[in-house]
Formats: structure tokens, sequence, C-alpha cells
């Protein structure tokens, strides 16, 4: 049995919340009633566990996210690299939790969100697009944890 993490990472405010709650949404059948994805799982028919978290902009937040969902055999969450602010104060990079997981025999694919546009249109559909090709590495990831 195959483990796997997708982790979605990008600069702040590129969409990767609302990209990984529509995954979570879709492929669980639930809804998810908050902005970020808060260790939130599902079991296939096949009995593969799926976890979800999209609070990748702060560890140890994240670190704590995934210690919830160490029983899930696919994880996708969030992470955020390093860019720094308008204010010239660095944002934390949380890669280095994802990283941890190796050590916990999960492989790691790495996925990069862009921001598109400053417009809501058009990075909506941005977004829906890389939730599809997300749901597709899920749905091939769940296959090899069988």
């Amino acid at each position: 049995m195959k483990k796997t993490i997708i982790a979605l990472r990008g600069e702040p405010d590129s969409g990767k919340s609302k990209t990984i709650k529509m995954v979570y949404e879709e492929m669980s059948g639930k809804t998810c009633d908050t902005v970020d994805v808060n260790a939130l799982d599902y079991t296939t028919d096949d009995g593969v566990k799926v976890g979800f978290t999209s609070v990748g902009d702060e560890d140890p937040r994240l670190s704590k996210q995934l210690e919830k969902l160490v029983a899930c055999q696919v994880i996708l969450c969030a992470c955020r690299t390093i860019k720094r602010r308008s204010d010239k104060k660095p944002w934390s990079s949380t890669e280095e939790a994802v990283k941890e997981m190796e050590s916990r025999d999960y492989d790691v694919k790495w996925v990069t969100k862009e921001k598109v546009s400053v417009i809501e249109a058009e990075q909506r559909a941005a977004n829906r697009e890389m939730a599809n090709s997300l749901k597709s590495q899920v749905k091939k990831a769940i296959a090899l944890a069988k």
C-alpha cells in the first residue's frame, strides 16, 4: 500500500484553499462550511482513507493538521512558499512540515499554484482547472493505495 501527499504550494492568496475545498466537496460529497479545510477526511468505497487540509499558511498549524491525518493513505494539503510581503517581513514557508511526512513513508508530490488574476471570474476559472487536475491526481493516488 503506497501513501501519498499531494502538496499544493503557492504564494499567499493564490487560491490554494478554495481549490482544495472544491476537491474535498466534490470527492467526498460533503460540504465544508469554512474557508479552510481543517483536517477533514473521508473513506472511499474501496476503503482508502483520503485527507484534506488547506491550512498551509503557517507552521506549526500545518504540522498539527497533518498529524491528525496520518491514518490517511492519501492527503491533499496546501503549502505556502516563501515570499516577502510589501512590509518586507517574510511569510513563513510550510514546505518543511510536508517534507517531514516523508519520514512516515509518504511519497510527496509537489504541485505549484499560481495566482492568475485579480479579476475574480478569471481566478475562479483557474481554481476550477487546478481542482480538476488535483482530482485526477488524487484518484491516481487512491488507485496506488489499494
